[in-house]
């Protein structure tokens, strides 16, 4: 199997092109390219370029030779990296039909899921996942999925703006898009477009948000779509009386937070990444993992909360809760959220053939809001 290496540069006056390397080029040059790293190019093959994958507005791009010399210079010449974007707005890609071509784009963080690990049948193994939602000005969503070392390390937050530099067009099961290993992400970038986008979010923010078009609880379950999440407006009728939702988690950083299990001898282990705890510095931590029974008027789900969203609606740490005993738990839940009415935010998937509905958010609503809610599901 062949190799491929590419990366973009530019040079003083910001125009850029991309630079690729093939086969035993892509094992002279990989190491030696480090980005905002100044470099001295020569002897390289100019092309046309294909422009379905790239974004670049240059008509041309370099493939190296063996000839070709890439030397790092000391001194760079120019000043700070500059991105150069071409966005194309989330309006012209309803219709667009061109899977796999590489754009540009900018919006708003809507929802961040929680990093999961999938099978990746091209690298051979599982790998690191999360999918986001954004918008832009014509409101329209789009689920973009980001991989690997970009999912764990992404820190984000609803109502950033978010700039995307070369994310692919996918259409299977619907509009969305996926990052690559040529992705650049941004988070609330220096730039004239981030500022109108940002100016136009504050101006119109309590308008978007009457504007969130509610589920029921039978539409979601009905449903096939398992890559779209789902704002539900419901409230919390039960728990799980036979499982505390505390459990000591694997502490390998997001690349793992799974359940610790023990050996014979006592000693706690994860059988997902292998960290055990005689080997390691780190000790555990503790996560969430709570059921809570939720319905509307038209049926009831049960839902999966996590860390995070279990402490905001509790009031309570993780650390905190582990301390209790299931009964106090349970005196907790009874206290505070039972028969209590949130608005869900909802991903549906599949886990050994039966649904499952894990919770990415949870929010009150003001009763204003619930009332124009409710008269647009009428």
């Amino acid at each position: 199997m062949g190799k491929l290496f590419r990366f973009d540069v530019y040079d003083k006056e910001f125009s850029e092109i991309r630079i690729t390397a093939f086969n035993e080029d892509c094992d002279r040059f990989f190491n030696l390219i480090q980005i905002d790293q100044c470099y001295r190019i020569c002897y390289g093959h100019v092309k046309h370029s294909n422009h379905r994958y790239s974004t670049l507005s240059n008509a041309y791009e370099i493939h190296t030779t063996n000839s070709t010399i890439i030397e790092p210079l000391k001194v760079s010449p120019f000043g700070p990296r500059k991105i150069i974007y071409n966005f194309i707005p989330f309006s012209s890609l309803l219709n667009n039909n061109s899977s796999n071509t590489v754009i540009d784009c900018i919006g708003i963080i809507d929802s961040i899921n929680p990093v999961r690990k999938v099978y990746s049948s091209y690298v051979g193994h599982q790998v690191s996942l999360r999918n986001i939602s954004i918008f832009d000005y014509s409101q329209t969503n789009i689920q973009i999925a980001i991989w690997q070392k970009m999912a764990d390390d992404f820190c984000g937050e609803s109502g950033q703006i978010i700039a995307l530099k070369n994310v692919k067009i996918c259409s299977f099961n619907g509009l969305s898009l996926s990052c690559t290993s040529m992705t650049t992400i941004t988070i609330d970038p220096d730039i004239p477009e981030a500022i109108q986008l940002r100016n136009w979010y504050h101006t119109n923010n309590s308008t978007l948000i009457q504007n969130v078009k509610l589920f029921y609880i039978e539409q979601i379950k009905e449903t096939s779509n398992f890559k779209k999440t789902f704002d539900c407006l419901a409230t919390i009728v039960s728990t799980s009386f036979k499982h505390h939702p505390a459990y000591r988690m694997c502490p390998n950083g997001e690349q793992c937070k799974r359940k610790l299990s023990t050996t014979g001898e006592g000693e706690l282990f994860c059988g997902y990444c292998g960290w055990l705890e005689s080997s390691s510095l780190i000790h555990y931590k503790w996560g969430l993992r709570s059921q809570f029974q939720i319905n509307d008027m038209t049926g009831s789900i049960w839902i999966i909360v996590f860390g995070d969203q279990t402490e905001k609606l509790i009031g309570k740490t993780a650390e905190e809760i582990s301390q209790m005993t299931l009964q106090t738990w349970l005196n907790l839940f009874y206290s505070t959220i039972w028969m209590q009415q949130y608005v869900f935010t909802i991903e549906k998937s599949i886990y050994q053939s039966k649904n499952c509905y894990n919770i990415i958010a949870i929010n009150r609503i003001d009763t204003k809001m619930l009332i124009q809610q409710i008269r647009k599901l009428e």
